[in-house]
């Protein structure tokens, strides 16, 4: 989503809640109202037309028209959410015009317009806010007699440096929200940064796989859990058959090819419990968990039977097998321990014709 697209519809959402204050504020100013003239007035008719009715009607039409433009205005009702402020302010400015430094909710407009973080708008409400000033103070003698001379040229100046200041507010705001969202992209570049060089330290780069160090560091983790946690773990070395002869016949790079090809067969039959590894020039290193042997087997036997199936343009028809070893963990067994009997059963594959799968069943059969 664009960031304009996303501003605007949070300048919606903030529209709609704003939209929501000013009639709880309707309630609650007519609520106030009703209470001070029973407790001041006595609650008299004329005192009701005066103080309740005729500017509470005035301001429910206001939010009904305000209601029926949010329907029709899409991204430009924050003009009209501080044009309704400044109406609002104004009829209640005019109702209670006897009341000391009420005049003072003139400000209240150019409060609402710093959420928008516009410029323009804060000018636009503050000119609004003078008109308003001006033309209530000429229609109206009973307001016009209560404002001394003073009191228009400090209502005015009031108007400006509340705008200014507001201005420099938003300012300030926005370079905090600057701050904040480059030093956001910093650490998310960061962050980006060490999880590319994480993997580059812990992944094989010829293969893709992960390397030694990362499958030391993994099977060290495992098997500090393995006891307590009650999860099966089974360890398999894999090396490419005569791949001495496939590096003097047809070249490094061809080699290269066949490895690449090997660990994607090795890849795409492993499960995501599961961790393959590049152990060491042609040897790969699986760690199976939660597995039972006969799964672990058919994992392997699957690998087994893709690599033996793959083709190896650069080799001229010739195919290429892998002999495998597995060994499951045993209780207190430490990682060198259960690599070591994994790699004695890799070579023990080899001793047996090369292509095949030993563990300490295939041993105890033979």
């Amino acid at each position: 989503m664009k960031q304009d697209d996303f501003l605007g519809m949070n300048n919606r959402r903030w529209n709609r809640k704003s939209l929501n204050s000013f009639w709880w504020v309707l309630l609650l100013v007519l609520l106030a109202e009703e209470i001070m003239l029973l407790l001041s007035r006595g609650g008299g008719w004329e005192a009701q037309m005066r103080y309740m009715l005729i500017p509470g009607g005035i301001n429910f039409g206001i939010l009904c028209l305000g209601e029926l433009l949010y329907l029709r205005l899409k991204s430009a009702y924050h003009w009209v959410v501080v044009g309704m402020t400044t109406l609002i302010c104004t009829v209640l400015i005019v109702a209670h015009h006897s009341l000391d430094y009420i005049q003072a909710l003139w400000i209240l407009p150019i409060v609402v317009s710093i959420m928008y973080f516009q410029r323009r708008l804060v000018v636009y409400t503050a000119l609004m806010n003078l008109s308003a000033f001006l033309i209530a103070t000429s229609l109206f003698p009973a307001l016009r007699d209560r404002t001394s001379l003073v009191e228009w040229l400090v209502i005015p100046l009031i108007l400006g440096v509340s705008a200014f200041v507001a201005m420099n507010s938003m300012e300030r705001g926005m370079e905090l929200l600057q701050e904040l969202r480059m030093e956001s992209v910093d650490k998310q570049n960061l962050m980006i940064q060490n999880v590319i060089k994480d993997k580059m330290v812990r992944t094989d780069p010829l293969t893709g796989l992960y390397n030694r160090a990362a499958l030391n560091e993994h099977l060290e983790m495992l098997l500090r859990y393995a006891d307590s946690e009650g999860f099966s773990l089974h360890v398999a070395m894999m090396d490419v058959d005569f791949f001495k002869s496939v590096n003097d016949t047809f070249g490094h790079q061809a080699g290269d090819q066949v490895l690449k090809r090997i660990a994607s067969a090795i890849r795409e039959g492993v499960g995501s419990s599961d961790f393959a590894a590049r152990y060491g020039g042609e040897e790969f290193t699986i760690v199976f968990t939660d597995r039972t042997l006969e799964e672990v087997r058919q994992v392997l036997e699957r690998i087994r039977e893709n690599v033996e199936l793959q083709e190896h343009p650069g080799l001229e028809g010739r195919r290429v097998t892998i002999s495998i070893g597995l060994h499951p963990y045993g209780k207190g067994m430490e990682a060198d321990r259960l690599l070591e009997h994994a790699d004695a059963y890799l070579y023990q594959a080899k001793r047996k014709g090369r292509n095949r799968i030993c563990d300490h069943l295939t041993s105890t059969e033979a």
